[in-house]
């Protein structure tokens, strides 16, 4: 029985008679295992020849993939299985399943399933995982695509690249990807093992042929290993994907330093200008101090006459000049220093706050 609507992850109340007929434990209720990324339980029952007579198993999985026509850009699927197996016959209510679950299963069953094995307590379960290996095929290489179109579109330039968001979008799928492809190869292994002790509790085969539950377990083990293979190739989509990112890092970081050079560049040729202004500066500072200086009114230059010689005089006032220029002179240079000293302090103080700020955290 495939049912899309997911009414066992959203927390809504199951009919009693499905919760009865497939003898779902009430834990399994709980937020814990209803917001799980993946679990397996089972609970089997025995008749008076200690047969089994009853099992029924309770699986999650959850699948992540891309999907460019929704408004997220991808698509979660959380699947959760009820499955009741008596010798007569065998049940499975799959919640949560997407549309194309029942296409894919429906192509998957004729080349997968066993009627020698049909009686088997997990005979059922086979077609049901390798519809979730081709979701988590698709899931895989849909973030590898996803993955070759950034290293594709990786240019020299920096401001060419994709943007971070979509950079770290994409990272946090393949996280996701890894995480339920790691839980769904823990599922199988589970189920595999209950497999195993199934068929070491039934009767032994002697007509060298593989007993049914042999066979199941076969299948089981070759999914687990397909399963692990995607994983392998979902990490690998990861680091992929983190060095592309440092890539970027570095590139930016290259970018950057380039751009410190020439600035260090413009730097030294402006240093190279100011050396020169000031050079001519003080070429021309002693004249421009002497002309300013003998300018005054202090200094009286009068030209030789017809009856008289040319005269210099100095005013007996000239001490007025220097009472003002060298106490104002000192006090320029004091109010620049007091002004050094002050904005120092103020730098100190500030690098110590950050320095504490950085230990408290």
């Amino acid at each position: 029985m495939l049912v899309e609507h997911d009414a066992y992850s959203k927390g809504d109340a199951l009919a009693p008679d499905l919760v009865q007929y497939f003898n779902i434990p009430q834990h399994l209720f709980s937020d814990t295992y209803r917001k799980s990324n993946g679990f397996f339980y089972f609970k089997e029952s025995l008749n008076e020849k200690g047969e089994l007579e009853n099992l029924y198993t309770q699986s999650r999985f959850l699948v992540k993939r891309i999907d460019h026509s929704t408004p997220t850009g991808y698509q979660w699927s959380e699947m959760t299985f009820f499955s009741r197996w008596t010798p007569q016959n065998s049940t499975i209510l799959c919640m949560g399943v997407p549309s194309s679950f029942a296409s894919s299963l429906a192509s998957i069953l004729p080349t997968i399933w066993d009627e020698d094995s049909a009686s088997n307590a997990y005979a059922a379960h086979v077609p049901l995982v390798e519809t979730l290996i081709a979701m988590h095929d698709e899931s895989v290489w849909g973030f590898r695509d996803e993955v070759r179109n950034i290293e594709k579109a990786r240019m020299p330039s920096v401001s060419n690249t994709l943007s971070f968001t979509s950079m770290h979008d994409t990272a946090r799928h393949a996280i996701h990807s890894v995480e339920t492809l790691g839980i769904s190869v823990k599922t199988l292994e589970a189920m595999s093992t209950h497999i195993s002790a199934l068929s070491q509790a039934g009767t032994p085969h002697h007509d060298h042929q593989i007993p049914p539950r042999n066979k199941v377990q076969i299948h089981i083990t070759s999914q687990t290993l397909m399963l692990k293979n995607f994983l392998a190739r979902s990490e690998s989509n990861e680091k992929r994907l983190q060095n592309e990112i440092s890539l970027v890092y570095n590139m930016i970081a290259q970018r950057d330093s380039k751009t410190m050079t020439l600035i260090s560049e413009s730097a030294k040729l402006d240093s190279s200008d100011m050396r020169a202004i000031a050079l001519v500066t003080m070429a021309f500072l002693p004249p421009t101090f002497i002309s300013a200086v003998f300018s005054t009114s202090f200094f009286n230059y009068e030209p030789a006459g017809e009856s008289s010689t040319a005269t210099w005089s100095v005013s007996s006032e000239f001490w007025i000049y220097w009472v003002f220029a060298i106490p104002l002179t000192c006090l320029t240079m004091a109010f620049w220093m007091f002004w050094e000293r002050g904005r120092n302090k103020v730098w100190s103080k500030g690098r110590e706050i950050r320095g504490l700020g950085k230990l408290r955290r």
